[in-house]
């Protein structure tokens, strides 16, 4: 084969030039030259400029920051090849690390990313995952299913990069000091840093971490040591928190930098799950290390193990004989045209892929309850929900819906009025779309007078809250406690600070101050949501009425009920006014049965066997800690008066449509 050779140089200035200062038709003519070297380069041509060679991650770097601009212009990029494709993915990974942020809900925080990563996909593929003694990941790469699931009795990591392999030990086994040292060195991403570290020689473990976390997170697409990714500029590395979680989650993972080969041979065993995400054959791989695609599939063939292999969805073909299942998702790009590509990869396993979430949630051990086919089928996870419009919510509940919220969102019916007999923090109200009526109720009268404050609130108002001390601290909080309010200004202060401030945010008893990132120290930030949250009141009946008689007054076949009260066994055991007291179980079926609209009532799973003859389902939930409401099970009750199904109705949706669906499953064969 002749070899061809494209030189940048010939192009005079346009490929010495920033994209982003380039007139429109140069740019677009920047973009159309690129895809065209990208070719002749997979053809095995040569690609250079006047001075240096290109290879595909320099072609690839350049184009993603034209890719950028085209978008951030409002060009559609009409050529769809290899290059594109690779783009794509390098610019969600890049979009998702600016947004991720931990939530509980979701695991521990990946320490860091990887090129090809699946933190995307990490959750769905947790929920797929079955019970196991051993889980291995040969391709671990940033690990994000291992941050995603739950610890199982036995892990192990392994890269044959041996600097991913070394970062994850340097993580698990750092010291304090370490901690301490490292934390005193910058980490906002800047272009001088990234270009100063890239030719660094580090003499110590601590430089050789320094060096790689660092440019794992300011090069383009996790390519670490690649060019530098000017959207990151000026972004703050969380190093203590990022680092000091990850080091617990990995506290007892095996860690080994081996061939791939090596690691299936030493953990293959009928109790060990694999999950793999090799190099893909026929894309731009970072490093591949000889990664040859028979080899592999003669490996797993005969495995003992069960496994799950995420893989490019054009080899389906060598996966004949296993289960495939195609995997879509959307492109996360931002800017005009952006959320437009599809992602389209492929799992393969050798075993039936069901939801069984067993180790998605971070409330649950490794064991299952029980044998698969006896256990209460799961309402599976909606982790795919559509982004809200929300209204954060006010406040804070002992058990609130702050983790449920989605799941309860996706299942309410049609109807005209919406109405919340046991409200508190009203988690589901601030999350949904606006009913044409709408009713809150709590028989919690300091919160029901916070509502009704907030409803009402003059500019006054709210610029006295502001001049108010909002940062939470043990004698301020104790000193209001002890307070007796003697205007509503005054008394709307004391609520919402020990609201916030208070370990469960109960105001009627002392539990002490919150502990964590959110305690003492903590800039409490409600006045900025105040008028958002006004806003969303304004056209809302507010009661604080007992809650069977809100239940008579707004009954009618156009109403749905959220039902939230409080759970006999793990509701605080002391009595008061808005205890347990006014809550008699007792009255619950009754009032259920005589309900003509439709309703959801949220409760605790071991009183399934009251609501024969309803429709219920078992929800997977967390723990919202044991300090007043004893130890919480894994998973909570839904009862129904018409069949549960996810139709999203109520979600007021930030972009596009939802895409993606559950299917429910009734623990009630009737149902």
């Amino acid at each position: 084969m002749e070899t061809v050779k494209i030189n940048f140089a010939d192009y005079g200035e346009l490929f010495r030039s920033d994209p982003a200062k380039l007139p429109d038709q140069e740019l677009l003519s920047m973009d159309f030259i690129l895809h065209r070297a990208w070719t002749m380069l997979q053809a095995g041509h040569k690609v250079f400029d006047e001075t240096t060679n290109w290879d595909a991650q320099d072609i690839l770097a350049l184009h993603i920051v034209v890719q950028l601009e085209m978008t951030r212009r409002g060009f559609q990029h009409t050529i769809q090849d290899d290059l594109q494709e690779q783009t794509l993915a390098i610019i969600a990974e890049d979009v998702a690390e600016a947004d991720y942020d931990n939530d509980a809900e979701k695991g521990v925080r990946q320490a860091f990313g990887s090129y090809g990563g699946k933190r995307y996909l990490a959750h769905r593929i947790a929920s797929y995952i079955p019970h196991h003694r051993t889980y291995v990941e040969p391709f671990a790469g940033g690990a994000a299913v291992l941050y995603a699931k739950d610890p199982s009795p036995q892990e192990a990591l392994n890269d044959r990069d041996a600097e991913i392999a070394f970062m994850h030990k340097f993580i698990r086994d750092h010291s304090p000091e370490d901690s301490n040292a490292l934390a005193k060195r910058e980490w906002t991403i800047l272009r001088e840093t990234h270009e100063r570290l890239k030719a660094l020689k580090p003499e110590t473990d601590r430089d050789r971490f320094y060096k790689s976390f660092y440019l794992t997170r300011s090069s383009y697409g996790k390519m670490r040591g690649g060019s530098f990714n000017p959207a990151n500029e000026g972004v703050k590395i969380d190093f203590p928190n990022t680092v000091d979680r990850a080091q617990e989650r990995l506290r007892n993972v095996a860690v080994t930098n081996k061939d791939y080969l090596q690691v299936l041979k030493d953990y293959d065993s009928p109790e060990t799950f694999f999950y793999m995400d090799p190099p893909y054959p026929g894309k731009f791989n970072l490093f591949d290390f000889g990664f040859k695609e028979e080899d592999f599939l003669k490996a797993i063939k005969g495995l003992k193990a069960k496994w799950i292999i995420s893989y490019p969805s054009e080899r389906v073909k060598v996966f004949k004989g296993y289960n495939v299942y195609i995997v879509k998702r959307r492109n996360q790009m931002r800017g005009p045209g952006g959320n437009q590509e599809w992602v389209t990869e492929m799992m393969a396993s050798n075993f039936p892929l069901k939801p069984l979430h067993l180790y998605i949630e971070k409330d649950l051990t490794p064991e299952p309850e029980g044998m698969e086919d006896k256990a209460p089928p799961f309402l599976p996870q909606l982790e795919d929900a559509p982004e809200l419009e929300k209204v954060h919510g006010a406040f804070k509940s002992p058990g609130g819906k702050y983790r449920l919220y989605k799941k309860i969102l996706a299942l309410i019916p049609e109807h005209k009025n919406y109405v919340e007999a046991f409200c508190g923090g009203a988690q589901v109200f601030f999350h949904k779309k606006r009913s044409d009526a709408e009713v809150i109720n709590d028989v919690n009268s300091d919160l029901m007078f916070a509502y009704r404050f907030i409803k009402s609130m003059t500019p006054e108002d709210l610029n006295w809250l502001n001049k108010q001390d909002w940062v939470i601290h043990r004698i301020r909080a104790r000193k209001l406690f002890e307070s007796q309010p003697k205007t509503p200004r005054e008394r709307f202060y004391r609520f919402a600070y020990l609201n916030k401030a208070t370990y469960w945010g109960r105001t009627d008893s002392w539990e002490g101050v919150r502990t964590g990132r959110n305690g003492e120290g903590y800039h409490i930030r409600l006045p900025l949501k105040l008028p958002d949250i006004q806003e969303r009141l304004k056209n809302v009946t507010l009661h604080s009425w007992d809650w069977q008689d809100i239940l008579k007054e707004y009954d009618s076949d156009n109403t749905f009920f959220y039902l939230d009260p409080p759970y006999p066994i793990h509701w605080p055991k002391e009595g008061g006014d808005h205890g347990s007291k006014f809550f008699k179980e007792e009255d619950l079926i009754p009032a259920l049965k005589s309900i003509k609209g439709k309703f959801i009532l949220s409760y605790e799973l071991e009183k399934l066997g009251l609501f024969k003859g309803f429709k219920t389902y078992r929800v997977k939930t967390l723990w919202t800690g044991m300090h007043q409401l004893g130890v919480r099970h894994k998973y909570e009750l839904l009862v129904s008066n018409f069949p549960l199904k996810p139709l999203n109705l109520y979600f007021e949706k930030s972009q596009g449509t939802d895409e993606t669906h559950a299917e429910i499953v009734s623990s009630n064969p009737a149902a």
